[in-house]
């Protein structure tokens, strides 16, 4: 039995910012400023069909090429399917964003391409002081957490998968968890019986 468990915290949950920060991370990520400002607006109109005439595309015919389904992005090959993402640039973003992450992201966090895009976006304009970070510590460890957990079970017969999304909630009781997604994979069996 494999399994892989994830804290999603301090990284960029595409389903729940704005263009600018976007943006922001793909420039951090490698595209250049206008390439990346056209394709942070088309994964916005991709995810917000019904808003695109707030986040106009420049001109041309990119918005005749998406359509979508207005849902929101739950794995790199949704995002995969935005007109002008690339493999390279999905591998690029890959460690620094989630599908799933409750939270903000803080100044805080370790990654250096989301403390760019952060500063970069308007979002983090100074350093924080000593004080202030002792008391956005605090508040992570008592904010809520998400964890997610993936398990792939092999047996004689094939293999199971098994993908659940958890949120820790540490003042809550008498169940501080909740089960946001769960997920179990087709069962693959053997051919030679």
């Amino acid at each position: 039995m494999q399994v892989r468990a994830i804290i999603e915290r301090n990284k960029i949950n595409f389903n729940a910012v704005n263009v600018r920060l976007m943006q922001a991370l793909l420039v951090a990520s490698g595209p250049p400023p206008d390439e990346a400002t056209t394709l942070a607006k088309a994964i916005f109109i991709w995810k917000n069909p019904t808003l695109h005439e707030l986040v106009p595309l420049s001109q041309g015919g990119e918005r005749s090429r998406c359509v979508s389904l207005g849902a929101p992005f739950h794995t790199f090959d949704d995002l995969g399917v935005v007109p002008g993402m690339t493999r390279e640039l999905i591998q690029a973003l890959a460690p620094h964003i989630s599908f799933v992450q409750i939270q903000g992201t803080s100044p805080l966090t370790n990654d250096p391409v989301v403390r760019t895009a952060l500063f970069k976006a308007g979002l983090v304009s100074r350093r924080l002081s000593i004080l202030e970070q002792a008391h956005q510590k605090e508040d992570m460890e008592n904010d809520q957490t998400l964890v997610v957990v993936d398990a792939k079970a092999s047996f004689a017969g094939g293999v199971m998968l098994r993908h659940v999304e958890v949120t820790l909630l540490p003042q809550v009781r008498p169940v501080p968890w909740r089960v946001m997604r769960w997920e179990t994979g087709d069962v693959e069996r053997s051919m030679n019986r």
